[in-house]
């Protein structure tokens, strides 16, 4: 006697449409693994890169709050000088911009940790923003930190921050 079943296959097929959507799970699950694994590689230089951008600030914006009439970046400082800082003695160069800012620019500072940064200052007098309003004094920093200046690390990464006092003055002067 021949017994005829008509759901032949059925096992196969359900265990193959199994067998992909553990293979689906699985490649998804691995690939944002390694994704998150790349990423986790830059978190420490990408703090030690912001850090040093942050002690960059720190140190011009100390030169200036010591004794504002006193201030590095007073409108008689027409010339480099140098000041200490970070535990180095670094150069400042001076410029003039076309719209009257004075821009102080300090040489690239080498922190003990093999991070490094870059300081721009721009001061200017008597500034108004979009709105009309008078600013009696703007000053703006810049300061790019890198996580590996001098090193060969196999991750260079650099952030930077803007610091500007008063906080409402125009972004460009």
């Amino acid at each position: 006697m021949n017994i005829y079943y008509k759901n032949k296959g059925t096992a196969l097929f359900l265990t193959g449409v199994i067998i992909s959507i553990a293979l689906a799970v699985g490649i998804g699950v691995s690939t944002i693994s390694f994704r998150e694994l790349r990423i986790t590689r830059t978190i420490l230089p990408s703090f030690q890169a912001f850090y040093a951008a942050d002690a960059g600030v720190e140190c011009a914006y100390y030169w200036d709050d010591q004794d504002p009439s006193l201030s590095k970046y007073g409108p008689t400082q027409t010339s480099s000088f140098s000041i200490a800082c970070l535990g180095n003695n670094n150069a400042v160069t001076y410029s003039m911009s076309g719209s009257g800012a004075r821009i102080y620019t300090f040489d690239t500072m080498d922190l003990d940790n093999g991070t490094c940064v870059d300081v721009t200052v721009r001061v200017r007098e008597n500034v108004t923003d979009t709105d009309g309003n008078l600013f009696s004094r703007c000053l703006r920093i810049d300061s790019f930190g890198g996580n590996a200046c001098g090193g060969s690390s196999s991750v260079k990464v650099q952030r930077g921050l803007l610091w500007k006092d008063p906080v409402e003055c125009p972004d460009t002067f």
